[in-house]
Formats: structure tokens, C-alpha cells, sequence
């Protein structure tokens, strides 16, 4: 359990965040960093639990495709394909 909803911790990672127009998270929980920061283009979230995607998927969140998996090895496999 990451616990980036703790007082201060998502407003800090949020506040070193460059603009962006892709947005990453793996371990997403609560979302607590996704749903308050500015709106990316294109979010890929990613958490193990079938729950915290079910309920993404359930918000029907523009831009957004939640992906129920490790995203240890989600990231790895993205990091080892050739870019084209």
C-alpha cells in the first residue's frame, strides 16, 4: 500500500512533475496523484488489484486506459521493445 494520498506526498510529487502529455502511473490505488494533477492527453494506469481497475474502467475516464497488472514487469516489457 503506497499511501500517496498522505498529507502532502501527492501535492509534492505533483509539484516536480515537468508538463507532459503522457501519463504513466504504476501502483495507481487510489489515483490520488492522477486525479489531482493537470489532465494528460493519454493516462496509462496501472495496479495489480482488479478493483482499483474496475473502478476506473467504471468512471469512464476520457483518455485514460487502466491496465490490471504487475507494472513492474508492465514497464520492463514496454522498456525492452524498440521504439519506432
Amino acid at each position: 500500500k503506497g499511501g500517496k494520498n498522505a498529507s502532502g506526498t501527492y501535492q509534492t510529487i505533483i509539484n516536480i512533475m515537468p508538463p507532459h502529455k503522457l501519463y504513466i502511473e504504476g501502483f495507481t490505488g487510489s489515483g490520488a496523484i492522477y486525479f489531482n494533477k493537470e489532465r494528460a492527453s493519454i493516462s496509462i494506469l496501472i495496479d495489480k488489484g482488479q478493483s482499483v481497475i474496475q473502478k476506473l474502467l467504471n468512471a469512464n475516464l476520457p483518455g485514460t486506459i487502466p491496465i490490471c497488472t504487475d507494472a513492474i514487469s508492465f514497464l520492463n516489457h514496454l522498456n525492452s521493445r524498440p521504439l519506432s
